[in-house]
C-alpha cells in the first residue's frame, strides 16, 4: 500500500509539473502559480510520506528524471518570460515619457 501510495504522490507531481509549463507556455500565469501552490503542497506530503523503495525503483527513477527535465525546461521559460517582461515595461515606460513631452509642445504652439 505505501509502494502505491508513494508512487501515486509522485505521479500527481509529475503531472502538476507538467501542468505548470503548459500554462507557462500560453502565459497564463494565475493558473501557473495556483498549480505551483499545490505542487508545494504536494511535497510537503511526499516529504512526510515513509521512504517505500520508489526513488531506487526503475520507474522510481524515470519519474525524478521527467521531473527534473520539466522543472529546467520550466526554468528557462521563466528567464525567459521576466526578460520579456521587463523589455515591455521599458518600452511602455519609454513611450510614456515621450506622449507626456509632445503634449506640452502641441499646447505651447500658437498658430
Amino acid at each position: 500500500m505505501n509502494k502505491h501510495n508513494s508512487e501515486h504522490l509522485w505521479r500527481n507531481y509529475l503531472f502538476l509539473t507538467q501542468e505548470m509549463s503548459k500554462f507557462l507556455d500560453r502565459q497564463e500565469v494565475e493558473l501557473f502559480l495556483e498549480i505551483m501552490s499545490q505542487r508545494e503542497s504536494l511535497q510537503m506530503q511526499i516529504e512526510q510520506a515513509p521512504n517505500d523503495g520508489f526513488s531506487q525503483s526503475t520507474s522510481g527513477k524515470q519519474c525524478y528524471k521527467a521531473i527534473f527535465l520539466l522543472e529546467q525546461s520550466i526554468k528557462t521559460k521563466l528567464a525567459c518570460f521576466i526578460n520579456l517582461s521587463k523589455r515591455q515595461n521599458q518600452i511602455s515606460n519609454a513611450y510614456e515619457g515621450l506622449a507626456s513631452s509632445f503634449v506640452g509642445k502641441r499646447m505651447d504652439r500658437q498658430s
